[in-house]
């Protein structure tokens, strides 16, 4: 065999297919502790980041010998792989998610092969398909429980309490700020202007906004009074019509998710439990609905200080008791949010980023056509998938048992 035929040989296999074990199996083993222990732990990341090196090794010691070797590909999945890093570091620091959700994020996108991005490729971090795979689905389900599973009475209060100027005047500074952080962005690095470019942009700048307003809470709107200034000031196009309208667009579109998410969603996440009820890895919340007892074991006996919420664990639930004991106190109550395990969704999101070989949105704009050239892709991924849960999922759960019974 020469050395083309070699290298025609080596390229019937996709490489998603060799990743594809790892994959499942990080998806897999992390999905099954998060739900089970609430927590995400770092041998199975380093596991897959080892895999993931061995494997790019490999292929570039077989494409040295029988092929030519394009390091190019190989400095954008570094490239990729360390933007996801840091992504879910900034995203963990605005506390959208925890800190095992970033490095879980960052696995898989050092674990899924550059050519599972083929639909909606997004420069320099193309596993941002993967947040979009997996939120899209899960903010969509969110949205429509909102909508129809809450009384009219507590949405149209909602938008009241959001439209006030109080309220209101904090969305309008962070919206014309980011948009301008955005095109400043785009002018020294060229980041493309597709949907799913867009959206990474203005999830990145909100989220790193988010960590800034948490780090100068007492000066963050006047940070922002100055940023719009400056914007007023240098950048002539905010003085457009066609811009005010879109802006005025995004503004209701930015409120009323706000209404939905915020206000009216805190009603579906959040519940209220006594405090014998309170369990390992619940979220207490600060909350003026709680109860004086509450509110006072928040401020001096959990010490939560600034923070909004506190996710607890045997130590803290003691300490709540020892001190209702010590008052004679029999019970306080608590709002807690719901904690919604991560893991599944991002193991989900992962596995629709290799059926749509990329982001959904994409997808969706045209998914007759794509459906028709890669009905084969989606026939074959199944079926390896398929095999591939079924092996992984017994082999770990035997693992388990067999773990079990030595403890024992």
């Amino acid at each position: 065999m020469n050395i083309l035929e070699a290298s025609e040989v080596l390229n019937i296999i996709d490489l998603l297919y060799y990743f594809l074990p790892a994959i499942v199996a990080l998806g897999i083993a992390t999905s099954y502790e998060d739900i089970k222990e609430g927590k995400i732990r770092n041998k199975y990341i380093i596991t897959a980041l080892i895999f993931s090196i061995l494997m790019y090794s490999c292929v570039i010691i077989t494409n040295y010998f029988l092929a030519e070797v394009h390091f190019s590909h190989f400095l954008d999945v570094i490239v990729n792989a360390g933007l996801s890093l840091l992504l879910g570091f900034v995203l963990w620091l605005a506390k959208v998610w925890t800190e095992g959700d970033a490095k879980l994020y960052f696995a898989f996108a050092a674990v899924i092969p550059l050519s599972a991005y083929s639909y909606g490729y997004f420069k320099y971090i193309p596993s941002f398909a993967i947040l979009v795979n997996t939120i899209l689905p899960l903010f969509i389900y969110y949205i429509i429980k909102i909508l129809f599973g809450t009384p009219l009475k507590d949405k149209i209060n909602a938008i009241k309490k959001t439209l006030k100027i109080k309220s209101f005047l904090p969305t309008i500074l962070i919206l014309f700020s980011i948009s301008w952080i955005r095109v400043l962005l785009n002018m020294v690095v060229n980041l493309g202007e597709s949907v799913l470019s867009i959206l990474a942009q203005y999830g990145a700048i909100l989220a790193l906004v988010l960590y800034i307003r948490k780090r100068f809470k007492n000066n963050f709107t006047s940070l922002l009074i100055i940023v719009c200034v400056l914007r007023l000031v240098l950048d002539k196009s905010v003085y457009n019509l066609s811009y005010i309208l879109s802006f005025l667009l995004m503004m209701v579109i930015l409120i009323l998710l706000s209404v939905l998410v915020n206000d009216v969603g805190r009603l579906i996440m959040h519940k209220k439990v006594k405090s014998d009820e309170l369990k390992k890895n619940m979220v207490l919340v600060r909350s003026p609905d709680n109860s004086k007892e509450s509110q006072e074991i928040l401020k001096k006996v959990l010490k939560l200080g600034n923070s909004s919420n506190l996710k607890i664990d045997q130590t803290h639930i003691k300490k709540i008791n020892d001190y209702l004991n010590r008052k004679n106190l029999k019970n306080a109550t608590f709002e807690v949010r719901e904690v919604i395990p991560f893991a599944p969704y991002l193991f989900g999101g992962a596995i629709l980023t290799l059926y749509v070989k990329g982001s959904v949105l994409n997808v969706l704009s045209n998914l007759s056509l794509y459906v028709k050239e890669h009905y084969v892709h989606m026939i074959t991924l199944s079926i390896w998938l398929a095999v591939l849960v079924a092996i992984i999922f017994f082999a770990y759960k035997r693992i388990i048992a067999t773990g079990n019974e030595i403890n024992e």
